[in-house]
Order: structure tokens, then sequence, then C-alpha cells
């Protein structure tokens, strides 16, 4: 089935497979994070009338998920498996049973192609018997397939956004606050101009100074951890600005007020400038500075 609008469209190429293709336009990393991020599963997987939690998702091979759809009526539907491949950005392959009906358990193996700044996800469902691939087909599959890529089209679109730039932003600073600002680096270009006035190098000079600084701050007589708490988050075009409010272990220190800005092209930041202040002991405003 297919609009020629990017719907997905559903063939039937064996006995005992359905196969599903649907073209998004996303690139391929926000495609690839949407099927693997459980933060964000809940927002599209399956039926808009369903409220679906992700109850475990080790992703790894071997590694076992699980998740519960919930129906208005308080009815619940759990699906659960265990992944048998994993190769980022690439592809992605998952046993699938639905607790409803134990002992029928299929093989579902989605594939990510990249064109042009699109993404040609193909989903492969194989099942046990052709009598398996028939009661799933006539329990309604095609249609709560369609109604999931059409939220995850939805959701691609917003992730794209104004939305979704400053939720990466915040991701970094979060990974700041926990000590792994290299885990961030995923955010930005290769080639991400820097802007701070003691550390030239780019992000990866920048992140090492980050680690370093952390590291010395916790020596010494220090009893507790650093904590980052984000005050606003502001986007205008391109940009995006986030206020933070970093604590740090001393008792006699006030703190630390810090303005990061991030210039985003497409889904990378390739420019990124952080403001600090210390925090005055009387502070001019509740905001402590700026």
């Amino acid at each position: 089935m297919t609009d020629g609008k990017g719907a997905a469209v559903f063939t039937t190429p064996s006995d005992r497979e359905v196969v599903m293709t649907r073209v998004f336009d996303a690139p391929r990393e926000r495609v690839w994070k949407a099927y693997t991020d459980p933060d964000i599963i809940p927002k599209w997987w399956g039926p808009r009338y369903l409220a679906t939690t992700v109850h475990k998702m080790d992703l790894r091979v071997g590694g076992a998920w699980r998740y519960v759809s919930r129906a208005p009526d308080g009815s619940e539907f759990g699906f659960h498996g265990v992944y048998r491949e994993i190769v980022p950005l690439e592809r992605i392959s998952w046993t699938f049973e639905f607790e409803g009906m134990p002992g029928h358990v299929s093989v579902d193996t989605v594939t990510f192609e990249a064109a042009e700044g699109k993404t040609k996800v193909t989903v492969v469902s194989l099942f046990e018997t052709k009598a398996d691939r028939d009661g799933m087909v006539a329990s309604g599959m095609e249609k709560g397939q369609t109604e999931s890529t059409d939220r995850l089209a939805e959701l691609l679109a917003d992730l794209g956004g104004e939305a979704g730039r400053k939720e990466m932003a915040v991701e970094f600073l979060r990974l700041i606050g926990e000590g792994r600002p290299k885990d961030g680096l995923r955010f930005f270009a290769p080639d991400c101009k820097t802007h701070n006035p003691y550390v030239a190098g780019g992000m990866d000079a920048l992140t090492d100074a980050m680690i370093a600084a952390r590291e010395e701050g916790m020596s010494g007589d220090l009893e507790a951890d650093f904590g980052l708490t984000v005050r606003y988050v502001l986007g205008d075009g391109d940009m995006v600005a986030v206020y933070t409010q970093l604590s740090t272990p001393r008792p006699s220190d006030g703190g630390l007020r810090q303005v990061h800005l991030f210039r985003f092209s497409g889904d990378k930041v390739v420019e990124y400038w952080d403001i600090t202040q210390q925090i005055p002991e009387n502070p001019p405003n509740a905001d402590g500075a700026f």
C-alpha cells in the first residue's frame, strides 16, 4: 500500500514473511535514534490510542526488551523479545512475541538506508509458519504498523526542529553534569568551532578540559558530586541557548552560572560558546548573575 507520499508499503514475498518499507524525511542518525532510544520509543510505538511503556531495553546482542501498551480501559498488552543483531545506523534484529499468544515467535529485521538526507526503512518480519504469518496479518498488523510509522514520521519532524535541537543541547549538558562529556560529542560536527577563553582546540580539547576540571575539583576533602541544573532553554532559528547552574562540592563555594550557546546546521552543532560566572555571595537577582 502506498500513496506516493512516504506511506508504508507492505508486501508478502514468501509464505512466512511480511515486508514493510517506508521512506522518512529525516537523516539516518535521527531515525536510528528513534528506534533505539527508550525515551523516544513510547512517543511513536503502536497505535495512537495505546500508551506504551518501555519496561526493559538492553540494547546489545542477546539483550532482552519488553514493551507494555495500555488501552484507555486499562487493558494491557505485553510484547517482548531478544536482540539478535545490531549494526549501528545500518541494521537491527530482534525476536518478537506477543504475550497474549505465547509460543508464537517471529523475527523482525530492520534496515536503514540513507539517501539524500532521507532514510528508507525496511522491516522484514519472518514467522515460524504461514499460519502464524496469516494470523498476524488478520489481526490488523498492516493498520497498526501504518499508524506507528505515521506517528514516527511526525515525531521525526519534531525532532528535527527547535524541540529536537533543544533536546540535544540539554542532553549534552546532562552528560557534562554526569562527568561524561565525551559521550555528547555525537551531537557535534567534527569541525565544530568552539569559543572558550581558556581552552583552544575544538570540542575534543574542551571536553578533555571539562573532565580534568571535574577530577581536580573532586580531589582533596570534597565529599559530594557536582550538580548541574538547567534553568532556561531558549531557541531561535538555528540557535539554542541554555542557562544552567553548576553547584560544586565545596560548602564555601556559591556555585557557577553558565550560558551555553549552540549553533546548529541540520542535526549537528557547528559552533559552541560557553560563558561561566561565579555566583556572588549576595547575588543581584534570583538567578544569581547575568
